[in-house]
């Protein structure tokens, strides 16, 4: 039984992490102001004042999951759905963000055993669902998690966001657009809705400045 002070030391430990822990996406918000602030600014992707925080991204995803779920025609309990959401990525809290178009395997298991020591175990079962992606509730939650960085690319622009990947995954700028959509297609294919939706996201993606 943890005591109370546990508890709440804990839970400031995580808040702290995930405001802490960086992404590999940058925050068009961020550097927007950065660039009003201090007009000189010359961004490098790597630097940390602009990257998104895994707060900013988790804290995106059930706005993005509770908007577009009315339009889905397959059955998803919504609430399982933002548990997943929530939880999905306190792996990173101890491994770092690893950029998803190159993470290895064994970085996937090691953020699972990372999230296996810093959830309560009652969340590890619905961690495993989600993680499998056999549940209709798993893939709604892998789904928004995948096409939420596209939708920051979007207000990025195009060609900002093949430049940012041709220096982080070393792809060529020609095939940015193409290996985003061909690698984040399969989570989407369980739905209709989903494929339509994330078909439209790529093509104004492709059509961004």
């Amino acid at each position: 039984m943890h005591s109370l002070n546990s508890i709440l030391a804990r839970l400031l430990e995580q808040i702290a992490g995930y405001n802490t822990t960086l992404r590999k996406t940058v925050q068009p918000y961020i550097l927007a102001r950065i660039q009003k602030e201090f007009p000189k600014y010359q961004l490098n992707f790597d630097d940390e004042i602009v990257r998104e925080t895994l707060a900013e991204h988790v804290g995106s995803l059930p706005i993005i999951a509770a908007y577009l779920h009315p339009y889905l025609s397959e059955k998803v309990d919504l609430g399982k759905v933002l548990i997943m959401l929530a939880i999905h990525d306190i792996g990173e809290l101890k491994t770092g963000d690893v950029l998803t178009f190159v993470k290895p395997i064994e970085e996937t298991e090691k953020e699972k055993l990372a999230a296996f020591e810093l959830l309560h175990p009652s969340y590890h079962s619905l961690y495993e669902e989600m993680e499998l992606g056999e549940t209709n509730e798993a893939k709604f939650a892998k789904a928004i998690d995948k096409i939420a960085p596209d939708l920051l690319d979007i207000i990025c622009g195009r060609t900002f966001t093949e430049t940012r990947l041709m220096a982080q995954a070393k792809w060529q700028r020609e095939d940015v657009i193409d290996k985003i959509q061909a690698k984040k297609r399969p989570f989407m294919t369980w739905s209709t809705f989903m494929t339509e939706f994330h078909d439209l996201v790529i093509q104004n993606l492709r059509d961004s400045n």
